[in-house]
């Protein structure tokens, strides 16, 4: 692996949760508006909690890539942990 790929890392993983975590909470957001739609008594309140759920599967996802977001890594301890990781590796193949 070199070393960019392992840069990388981290940052692939969060926004993979991210995707991953926005499926369930695109699904109850659509579930809320399913069982709130009802309750509206105009077509203007149902347009603004539509336009509401529309941006709530907005945000999840962004702030769920913030909150997962990995913090920022000192070049060189990264490349002591590359060391390491390969030295690892190595011993673990004998």
């Amino acid at each position: 692996m070199n070393a960019l790929t392992a840069e990388l890392v981290p940052y692939i993983h969060a926004l993979g949760w991210s995707l991953l975590h926005f499926l369930w909470q695109g699904a109850l957001i659509g579930l809320a508006y399913a069982l709130l739609r009802n309750a509206c008594a105009t077509s203007a309140a149902r347009h603004r909690l539509g336009m509401l759920c529309l941006f709530a599967m907005l945000a999840c996802p962004l702030a769920t890539l913030a909150l997962l977001w990995p913090a920022s890594v000192d070049p060189a301890n990264l490349s002591t942990a590359l060391a390491s990781a390969s030295a690892a590796d190595v011993s673990a193949l004998d």
